[in-house]
């Protein structure tokens, strides 16, 4: 029965972006093989995790910036149960539940982040519990990664209580049987801290892993078979993230699997040198399309986004958010800025930039 080596500690779990998807083909399981290149971003959300002495799990789940702040930026009401309101640019085929309740997240084992604690509860034969505090700054429902990236952390975080962090092979497991995308943020590059500082007596794990290898993965099979993909340097995005909520199956189910799938060869390739324009040539997502006919208001925005200057501009996994490569952070503010008086409300606006690889992969 392992022991805690401390009583707390804090995670920062970065947001991904799929900088290229592929459907290669379906699988007698009902998903499909893909070929999609995955990159981390510095958009993080936070974890903080307590021991505590009586068994199971406390979760508690909060918005930065607030709730409010966050629903006046997407044009819908605070409450899930209230309704829209005219002014809201909410696709007119959805309902008006789907955009607010954008902003609820589940505080029990609907949620990621207590499947994986209970996972690592029952994996390392504990006999106590934690209380775990959320703080969301990666959109929920957007093709981002966040509720993977949180539940990968919080193995991580557990791992790192009980003196197992070592461990990556068994939790790497561990986290492909959570979700696809759960194992490729169990190794990544160090996260910048958006607050700066860290709580008095709180270990700071921003570094994931024992071995940082590079914040994009070329992903296989169903995604969780990963190989890291070197960089030159990093890369800056703008993202854009509607009030709109997408099915991830009612999008897959819209699209077609081609007779010959593009490779991501030549996207991993140009992604050595930092060649923008060529990343942005060979960027593709299959699931674009789909997600287009079931909302029409992504025509919408990619249109501004290319307008803006962006380049690439493209779903991320299956939506509903969408981004584009800013040739410098001064250049992604300025299109940000523009979209945000173009989009807003009704959409939130973002700028990020990629984690930055290990130094020996930068050029």
């Amino acid at each position: 029965m392992s022991k805690t080596n401390a009583s707390q500690i804090r995670m920062l779990c970065p947001a991904k972006l799929n900088l290229f998807l592929e459907l290669c083909k379906r699988r007698d399981d009902g998903y499909h093989d893909i070929d999609t290149v995955m990159v981390a971003i510095d958009l993080v959300d936070e974890l903080q995790i307590r021991v505590r002495q009586q068994p199971g799990i406390s979760l508690q789940v909060d918005w930065s910036p607030s709730r409010r702040e966050l629903a006046k930026q997407l044009g819908v009401e605070p409450s899930s149960k209230a309704a829209l309101g005219p002014d809201a640019h909410v696709d007119p085929s959805l309902a008006p539940e789907s955009a607010a309740s954008l902003l609820d997240i589940p505080c029990d084992e609907r949620n990621l982040v207590w499947r994986a604690a209970e996972a690592a509860v029952k994996h390392f034969d504990l006999d106590f519990g934690f209380e775990i505090t959320l703080g969301k700054r990666i959109p929920a429902g957007a093709g981002m990664g966040g509720a993977s990236s949180n539940a990968a952390m919080t193995l991580l975080a557990i791992a790192t209580l009980v003196g197992r962090r070592g461990d990556l092979d068994s939790l790497h497991g561990l986290a492909a049987e959570i979700g696809s995308d759960v194992p490729f943020f169990l190794r990544l590059p160090p996260a910048p801290d958006p607050a700066g500082t860290v709580p008095a007596g709180t270990p700071n794990v921003s570094e994931n892993s024992g071995a940082s290898i590079s914040p994009v993965a070329w992903a296989t099979g169903r995604g969780e078979v990963l190989q890291p993909v070197p960089i030159g340097g990093r890369l800056n995005f703008v993202i854009v993230y509607p009030a709109i909520a997408l099915s991830t199956a009612r999008v897959y189910q819209g699209a077609t699997v081609p007779d010959s799938p593009i490779s991501s060869a030549p996207l991993r390739n140009s992604l050595k040198t930092l060649a923008i324009s060529e990343i942005g040539q060979f960027m593709g997502n299959r699931l674009t399309d789909p997600a287009r006919k079931i909302a029409s208001r992504i025509d919408e925005i990619h249109e501004s986004m290319w307008q803006s200057g962006l380049k690439g501009v493209q779903l991320t996994g299956s939506g509903s958010a969408s981004f584009g490569i800013a040739d410098t952070p001064k250049s992604a503010g300025l299109a940000a800025e523009t979209l945000r008086q173009q989009l807003c409300p009704g959409a939130r606006v973002m700028t990020a930039c990629s984690l930055p690889p290990p130094a020996k992969t930068q050029t």
